[in-house]
This record gives C-alpha cells, sequence and structure tokens, in this order.
C-alpha cells in the first residue's frame, strides 16, 4: 500500500494520496477543499466568518451569528445589547459580550437574566442561591422581618 503526501509550498493543504490514486484534500483552518482539491486560502477571519463554498472557484465569507458586516466588510461584533436585540427581562441588565450576551437580574431579583423574580431587598443572591438579609429570617426566597431586641444601658 503506497502512500504519499504533498504538502503546498506555502505550508496551506497537504495532499494524501492513498492506494488506487484515492486522495483526500486537508487544509488547514481558513484554507478551504471542494471536490477533494484545495480551493484557497480565504479572506475569512475564522472567529467572526465561516466561509461558504459555491463552487471550487466561488466562496464567500458569512458573519456568524452575533456578528454583522461593517462598511468595510468585515464580521464585527453586534452589540445585541444596544441594538435591543436581547432576549433579557426587564428586571435585568444586558451585557454585550463577543459574538454574544448575557443577562443579570437586577439587585433584588434573582434567576438567570431571562427570568428574574422579585425577591425584594429581604435578601440577598449571588449565582442562583438567596439568603435572607439581615433582620429577616427564612429560606433565601421566603424571607420575613423580626425584630432585634437592644439591650440598652441606662
Amino acid at each position: 500500500m503506497l502512500i504519499q503526501l504533498m504538502v503546498s509550498s506555502d505550508g496551506t493543504f497537504l495532499v494524501i494520496t492513498g492506494p488506487s490514486s484515492h486522495y483526500t484534500c486537508e487544509c488547514q483552518e481558513g484554507c478551504f477543499c471542494f471536490d477533494h482539491k484545495f480551493v484557497a486560502c480565504d479572506r475569512c477571519d475564522v472567529r467572526t466568518s465561516i466561509c461558504i463554498i459555491h463552487s471550487k472557484y466561488n466562496y464567500a465569507c458569512e458573519c456568524r451569528e452575533g456578528f454583522a458586516k461593517n462598511a468595510g466588510g468585515e464580521c464585527v461584533d453586534l452589540d445585541e445589547c444596544r441594538i435591543g436585540n436581547s432576549l433579557c427581562n426587564r428586571n435585568a441588565r444586558c451585557v454585550n459580550t463577543v459574538g454574544s450576551y448575557t443577562c443579570k437580574c437586577n439587585i433584588g431579583y434573582s434567576g438567570d437574566g431571562k427570568k428574574c423574580a422579585y425577591v425584594g431587598i429581604d435578601a440577598i443572591c449571588s449565582q442562583g442561591i438567596c439568603t435572607c438579609n439581615v433582620g429577616f429570617k427564612g429560606d433565601g426566597l421566603n424571607c420575613t422581618g423580626f425584630h432585634l431586641k437592644l439591650h440598652l444601658k441606662a
């Protein structure tokens, strides 16, 4: 069984030839093969876009989810918070991240940011765990106030 490895002069792809002249084309990231033949190393930034191959001579860069093309044709981060595309609860704040966003419930609310339940000032929540504040008793979700007895010396 004869296997031959050929690497392009610029190192962008390699062709592996096996028995009966069958071969596969393997390209490094950012380079593409079509019908087992090397097509091209495109100008798409693989972090922000996806290369769509139409034929062995034609391909296009399409922005990944969370990115949009700017005036220069580059895929840039889409600020879902600024343009109002987030699914955050009205009692949460939107925090933009590269290619996406997260939602965080406001103080006095607990949840995943897309659903926020009121817990009030009687509790504090962190990472989904609520505990009653000083002056309140309960399981963190249901807190009731109680009075602290102060002993004052005259």
